[in-house]
């Protein structure tokens, strides 16, 4: 059967997988993995994860907008 994945979809597993994480770990050291980023530079490496929540950032959005333009009311988005 195939699966359904959109951008809720998406944005809704990378949430579900940050949840899950212990509060004490550090967010960098998190999102480097969530995006599955391998880089030994810190600088680099923050960066990349900055580059990725932007996108991220830019799906939620979008995800928002056309919710909106559907006639989804802002609780259901909430």
């Amino acid at each position: 059967m195939p699966k359904n994945i959109n951008s809720a979809y998406r944005i809704r597993e990378v949430l579900n997988s940050v949840k899950s994480k212990p509060d004490n770990t550090p967010a960098h050291e998190i999102w480097a993995e969530v995006f599955s980023i391998e880089e030994s530079d810190q600088n680099r490496k923050n960066v990349s994860i900055s580059r990725c929540l932007a996108d991220l950032h830019d799906e939620v959005e979008l995800v928002r907008e056309e919710m909106l333009k559907l006639g989804y009311s802002e609780n259901l988005y909430n």
